[in-house]
């Protein structure tokens, strides 16, 4: 069973695939990171 089959609705492959590849992936380091220095930089 493909990811696709699991979805419910129409779903359009080529959109998706499309889009996939300019996502990006952060890890929870990266997300903590980016908390504090947005905090440091205006408390």
């Amino acid at each position: 069973m493909s990811y696709f089959d699991l979805l419910n609705g129409p779903v359009y492959p080529v959109m998706v695939k499309d889009f996939w590849p300019i996502c990006d992936i952060f890890t929870q380091e990266d997300a903590d990171r980016e908390y504090e220095f947005k905090v440091a930089e205006d408390p």
